[in-house]
């Protein structure tokens, strides 16, 4: 089976764009301290991001980052842990086009 060549950044940008969601949405809904940390997801992994991502699109993660996700869709990368960081839960449900699971 071939692997697809995934989302390229623009994609990923237009998508969330017609979500009515930006970058600095998403950086603020990890409770980033600079409003465009989340950008860093478009040169390497970053698991708390690609994963909001990915929800807000509905799209799974190996689908849009093939190269970093194995086909069961466990990272190829070991993520970070962040014990004392809180998603804020209430902004990302505020994100138009977040359909809460």
């Amino acid at each position: 089976m071939t692997r697809s060549k995934g989302y390229d950044k623009d994609a990923i940008m237009y998508l969330l764009k017609s979500k009515g969601v930006s970058m600095r949405d998403i950086s603020r809904a990890l409770n980033y301290k600079n409003a465009d940390t989340a950008r860093t997801v478009f040169h390497s992994p970053v698991h708390r991001v690609e994963q909001l991502i990915s929800s807000i699109l509905g799209i799974y993660p190996q689908d849009i980052w093939p190269e970093r996700y194995h086909s069961n869709g466990e990272p190829r990368y070991t993520p970070r842990k962040h014990n004392n960081e809180q998603i804020n839960v209430r902004h990302v449900q505020n994100l138009r086009g977040y359909e809460h699971a």
